[in-house]
């Protein structure tokens, strides 16, 4: 399955989440956790080695950004337009 899936860059992803979330600082880290997780085809590893935390905080931290934004109508609104951003 993993060689199907578009591969997105870190820079793209990067500057997207940057971009989207300039004026919120706190909320750019985990976000960036879950679009590297979902869309960027990284192993887990390598997710997890970026941004210095275990293979199970990548799933866990993706995990909690989902859940908040099944329930936060903006937070959606932002990773929606983030998804667009990098053409997924």
């Amino acid at each position: 399955m993993r060689n199907f899936v578009k591969k997105i860059s870190s820079d793209q992803i990067e500057e997207a989440v940057d971009l989207a979330l300039a004026s919120d600082k706190r909320l750019a880290r985990p976000v960036k956790l879950y679009i590297y997780h979902r869309f960027s085809g990284l192993k887990l590893k390598e997710i997890a080695a970026r941004f210095g935390i275990g293979i199970s905080g990548v799933t866990q931290a993706s995990y909690r950004i989902g859940i908040k934004a099944k329930k936060d109508k903006k937070l959606s609104k932002i990773i929606e337009k983030i998804k667009k951003d990098i053409d997924v």
